[in-house]
């Protein structure tokens, strides 16, 4: 092998390390720019339509950046209450909350747990 095939041998096995280094580098930027976590409330208890969200009944939890649309910070959620009953387990997202209960004085509000499956035909009234 001649003295210049070695040296453009060496050249291209340097710039091919070096284009992965850039890549990898990159990669692994943009993954931790993706998966940076915040905050966001878990219901540990059944949180029935009506009820304020508390720290006793919510713990805060580590959720992923891309996997946080829609859902309220805890600053937020606490103290509101919840528009429809929460599950164990369930994140809290800002369309389950409201600021008060919507019932007029003297009202009470009764919610009938229905079957899921069952559930599609039922209507108000």
């Amino acid at each position: 092998m001649t003295r210049t095939r070695k040296v453009g041998l060496v050249v291209s096995l340097l710039l091919s390390l070096l284009f992965t280094v850039v890549i990898v580098a990159a990669a692994n930027r943009k993954y931790g720019e993706a998966t940076q976590p915040v905050e966001a409330l878990k219901v540990r208890e059944v949180i029935p339509a009506g009820v304020e969200i508390s720290s006793r009944n919510t713990e805060v939890v580590k959720v992923p950046k891309p996997a946080s649309e829609g859902l309220a910070p805890p600053q937020e959620a606490l103290g509101k209450v919840a528009k429809v009953p929460l599950v164990r387990g369930q994140l809290v997202y800002r369309e389950d909350l409201d600021t008060a209960p919507q019932l007029a004085p003297g009202c009470v509000e009764v919610l009938v747990p229905v079957d899921l499956s069952s559930s599609a035909c039922a209507l108000p009234g």
